[in-house]
């Protein structure tokens, strides 16, 4: 339910659309890109950055309290989670760009979406995600950890 809420916001803000677009519609899905070795690197260091911190890290970081860990059903969950929470992060960013001060300066505009996201990752997490979705998989070095080391790099990086 709350991955369909994210998509909801997402189609009704028409982030979802550039998403389709980009990936199904374009002939190109690098938006105009694909001759650019610095755009085609980063991109590459983008998805090995993803795979050592979210595969490798956070996997390693999360505990399971002698739960028994079930991985093909987690990379399943854990795919359809980021293409879902991301739909969020794009929205927060569609929300800003369509203010014109901002749209116009680059830096302001990445600013104010990582502090938006930074004002909702943590209540979502705190008022939804821990108590309806997640069962306990931190305790307070996990919860300082991953954020500083995982959460935080990977938006600043992403945006």
């Amino acid at each position: 339910l709350i991955f369909a809420v994210f998509w909801f916001i997402s189609f009704a803000l028409g982030s979802a659309h550039e998403f389709y677009y980009l990936l199904v519609l374009s002939d190109d899905a690098t938006n105009g890109h694909s001759d650019d070795n610095a755009f085609i690197i980063w991109t590459a260091l983008n998805c090995v950055m993803e795979f050592v911190l979210y595969w490798w890290l956070w996997t390693r970081w999360t505990l399971t309290y002698n739960r028994e860990r079930h991985t093909l059903l987690a990379l399943g969950f854990g795919f359809i989670w980021g293409l879902s929470v991301s739909q969020m992060l794009v929205s927060i960013y569609r929300c800003f760009r369509a203010i014109e001060v901002v749209a116009s300066r680059r830096w302001l505009l990445a600013i104010l979406t990582f502090v938006g996201w930074s004002l909702f990752q943590p209540v979502f997490d705190e008022v939804i995600w821990n108590k309806y979705v997640m069962p306990t998989h931190d305790n307070q070095w996990s919860l300082v950890i991953k954020p500083v080391v995982i959460h935080i790099p990977n938006t600043i990086i992403t945006l």
